[in-house]
């Protein structure tokens, strides 16, 4: 067939004996027909590959503001080679196009079904596409030079939505025996792009990716490092939701440039609230006008210098000073407590047993399951389920059960029942259950911390901690961190370094974002140990009435502020954060109405 070159190369998930490099030989029209191991007629079939590969294909709109912006800010020659290593239907690689022709456009994807949208699409310009694997086969030794499988010199651009969550063909060990150094402890499919693409790229050159929000998450942290320390980072955006259909997970853009970050370089940051959102999705407004009224500069260095190495880009330069006053009180306050989660089941508690041996396990979407106990594996369907966990108590053998849901400000209480020694279940150590223990909400925007006294079984979006029987731990501890986790002056903190300011699908709080929420270490014989003490005790008599009142709260809060080092003047500024965030309820519960005032003060 004319304007088709063969080679073999290794997809991922796709039974193929030879995929094709498409080079359309002087820039042919697309061909009509080509044969793909995807029936296109196969919807079903379609859509789980898509899964399997982590397939979203980029909406227009967006395509064409991140293409757009990413010429602005790339200075690519005018023969400039781009290319785009998950090009899907080749929707980024026609706006690069519409926006500056007459540069040399590639497409890798690994569908070959993708592949041949993207050449029935592809319109008028320089477009090659290749079928296979842009990370590379199992076999292979080193990351592949996509300039070289082109038969180009090199890249000066790449522009990608790359996969989210997708099944890769090669193991761990083989993608670390590749190259990648991403291929250790938890990692997405998407970081390996990321990766792949800074060895690709001449230096200089410029690459934009569309990821997902995640990229902010503590889970993420080693990649934000590896971009921050490496590579100028010219753009950051969050846009949130909404951007591609049925997906249920924040939108980032990042564009940087393979060049040392200087001192002083500064990155063009943007973060789109639920208005914002909105008034772009409905076509009210386009994102241009969004960047031009809301981006602020920031300097890379801020992300470098963070103990955490988190993206904070909702405070401006000049909140810098009341944050660096937080990091200041920072403290190891969890190494004076013992922390875990409970039962690694869901709150409705629906359990897999096995047919065999009546082996437990967690309820599970899998077609087929294998058992941890005896080995049997069959198809789901053939394990019984059950549910062991309910509203009341149904037998003698069944606990309170507390579960996300059930952990307010302040306060918890169990609203269901587990049944107890079923085999399988990881019902960890019961002894915790039994004690005073102070629980904070995994799931859920914001924070949300409780102390519980009575026994009560928690569920693995529970963490509880309690005082560490090895360690000197004062007495009224526990509950002054509960003062300071329930604090608006805490939650402002929260709200600007980590970007929690407003709903998302499934938010979350992980252990490592609650280390390090700076709560002060009091020191016995001096002011803040004399603080702590006066917060514990106001905590202890909402927890002893079990109702918080307006008056006792903003007193707690007055305590924890100056703990922090906020007077009545500078505390506007946790006011000001609070009313900036979304309106949800941990915003809404914090209100106080106008009788009463939030004023820093001392201990007496």
């Amino acid at each position: 067939m004319d304007g088709i070159v063969h080679i073999l190369c290794t997809m991922h998930n796709l039974s193929t004996q030879s995929s094709k490099l498409y080079v359309e030989k002087n820039w042919h029209p697309p061909m009509q027909t080509m044969q793909s191991t995807i029936s296109l007629q196969d919807e079903n079939g379609r859509q789980s590959a898509e899964k399997n590969l982590g397939a979203v294909y980029t909406p227009a709109n967006l395509a064409d503001w991140v293409a757009r912006t990413f010429i602005e800010m790339a200075s690519l020659p005018s023969n400039a080679v781009v290319c785009d290593p998950a090009c899907g239907d080749g929707e980024l690689l026609r706006a690069v196009q519409a926006n500056r022709p007459n540069m040399k456009l590639l497409g890798i994807d690994v569908d070959p079904s993708a592949v041949e949208t993207a050449l029935k699409r592809k319109g008028e310009g320089q477009f090659q596409f290749m079928n296979c694997d842009a990370l590379g086969s199992p076999n292979s030794s080193r990351i592949p030079s996509w300039a070289i499988l082109f038969g180009k010199k090199s890249i000066d651009g790449v522009i990608a939505n790359p996969p989210w969550g997708a099944d890769l063909n090669a193991s761990r060990q083989e993608l670390t025996a590749i190259g990648y150094s991403f291929a250790k402890g938890q990692f997405d499919s998407w970081n390996l792009f990321v990766e792949a693409t800074l060895s690709n790229l001449r230096p200089s050159g410029t690459a934009a990716f569309i990821i997902p929000d995640s990229i902010f998450l503590p889970e993420h942290a080693r990649m934000r490092e590896f971009l921050h320390s490496n590579v100028q980072i010219a753009f950051i955006a969050r846009l949130g939701e909404g951007f591609f259909s049925e997906v249920f997970r924040g939108t980032a853009i990042v564009i940087f440039r393979k060049l040392p970050p200087g001192s002083d370089h500064q990155v063009e940051t943007l973060r789109l609230n639920r208005k914002d959102r909105s008034a772009v999705l409905t076509g009210k407004k386009t994102l241009d006008e969004i960047r031009r009224a809301k981006a602020h500069l920031l300097p890379q260095s801020r992300f470098k210098n963070d103990p955490f190495g988190r993206w904070d880009i909702d405070s401006a330069v000049s909140e810098d000073a009341k944050i660096h006053a937080y990091t200041t009180r920072r403290s190891d306050w969890t190494q004076w407590l013992c922390s875990g989660r409970g039962v690694e089941l869901s709150k409705f508690g629906h359990v897999d047993v096995c047919p065999v041996c009546d082996f437990a396990r967690p309820a599970s979407k899998k077609d087929s399951l294998t058992c941890t106990n005896c080995g049997h594996t069959s198809r789901s369907l053939d394990f019984r389920k059950v549910q062991i966990v309910k509203d009341e108590p149904s037998n003698p053998n069944t606990f309170p059960f507390l579960v996300g849901e059930d952990v307010g400000r302040y306060f918890a209480s169990p609203s269901r029942y587990i049944t107890k020694s079923v085999s399988g279940i990881n019902y960890k150590s019961q002894d915790v259950y039994s004690r005073r223990r102070l629980l904070i909400r995994k799931t859920g925007v914001g924070i949300k911390a409780a102390i519980v006294n009575q026994p009560s079984m928690t569920n693995q979006v529970v963490f509880h901690y309690f005082e560490n029987p090895a360690l000197d731990v004062p007495t009224f501890f526990l509950s002054y961190c509960l003062g300071v986790l329930g604090s608006r002056t805490l939650l402002a903190y929260h709200l600007r370094t980590n970007g929690d300011n407003e709903w998302r699908s499934h938010p979350y709080i992980t252990q490592k974002v609650i280390s390090g929420l700076p709560i002060p270490l009091p020191v016995q014989g001096t002011e803040s140990w004399k603080q702590a003490q006066a917060i514990a005790a106001l905590v202890d008599q909402a927890l002893a009435k079990d109702e918080l009142t307006m008056k006792l709260d903003a007193k707690i809060e007055g305590l924890v502020a100056a703990q922090f080092g906020f007077d009545d003047s500078s505390y506007s500024w946790v006011e000001r954060v609070l009313s900036q965030a979304e309106s949800l309820e941990p915003i809404r519960a914090l209100q106080l109405g106008s009788r009463f005032r939030v004023m820093p003060q001392w201990a007496d």
